[in-house]
């Protein structure tokens, strides 16, 4: 009998195997989407007279214009479908409890955040080296960073990226438990899709701060460690809540149906 954390990735991993053309696809339109983030912050950062390192792309990437326009809708596209056996008769008679299960369901919703989140960074530090050659120049004047603080500061490229990861992290679970508690009311399915892409227009448009902009690393903050942080209790508070709302909903669910 299989270890729960072993039983979680072999679920993941039989999900995977099972959409590997669609997995393929989105790693293609991941590299599509980061090569158009690139190019078009790189016009910019030559209009400005500035020297953009590989980890400015990176943090670019999390905006609303481009990760959350381009790669967020699909990367939710995947998940749904990916997930859409989690309440299937073999687990229903496994778990027996809906708690248990709807825990089994965030578990594998983690392992998706991380690895998908850990794919994005990845596909943008790819791009932005071919763009820079240079993870980090955030101690010199002609760097971005100089261009937006108004400082230098001596910095890790792979502290930025965990940091950012972590992000990425946190926005994506919150969006996967939404789609874990809807898969119990398959028929409000849709509602997911309006939780994304009302965020997107408003922070594209508007430049709001409500989920890519809030739930992000910029240049600006990075110095200011006691702000991304109280930005990433914020984001486990709501989770915990959106958890402890799933359990409300399920309890009374009648999962035969």
């Amino acid at each position: 009998m299989y270890s729960k954390s072993k039983q979680t990735f072999y679920h993941v991993r039989d999900s995977l195997i099972k959409h590997r053309w669609l997995l393929t696809a989105e790693l293609i339109w991941m590299i599509v989407s980061s090569f158009w983030t690139v190019s078009e912050q790189e016009k910019m950062y030559q209009f400005y007279h500035l020297s953009a390192s590989t980890i400015d792309y990176v943090i670019a990437q999390q905006g609303a214009l481009y990760s959350g326009l381009t790669i967020f809708p699909f990367v939710l596209f995947f998940v749904i479908r990916c997930k859409q056996d989690s309440l299937n008769i073999q687990y229903i008679l496994r778990y027996q409890s809906r708690k248990r299960m709807f825990q089994q369901q965030l578990k594998e919703s983690l392992v998706y955040a991380a690895g998908i989140s850990f794919i994005i960074i990845l596909m943008a530090t790819f791009t932005g080296w071919i763009f820079s050659r240079n993870l980090i120049n955030w101690d010199t004047m002609e760097s971005v960073y100089f261009g937006q603080t108004g400082n230098v500061v001596k910095s890790n490229f792979l502290s930025v990226a965990v940091v950012i990861w972590l992000m990425y992290v946190l926005k994506l679970i919150l969006l996967f438990v939404m789609v874990d508690i809807f898969l119990w009311y398959p028929k409000t399915l849709f509602f997911i899709w309006i939780v994304l892409l009302v965020p997107i227009g408003i922070e594209a448009l508007h430049y709001g701060k409500i989920y890519f902009s809030l739930f992000a690393v910029w240049q600006t903050s990075w110095n200011t460690p006691g702000k991304w942080l109280g930005i990433i209790l914020i984001g486990i508070v709501v989770l915990f809540i959106e958890k402890l709302i799933g359990e409300k909903m399920i309890e009374w669910r009648d999962i035969w149906r």
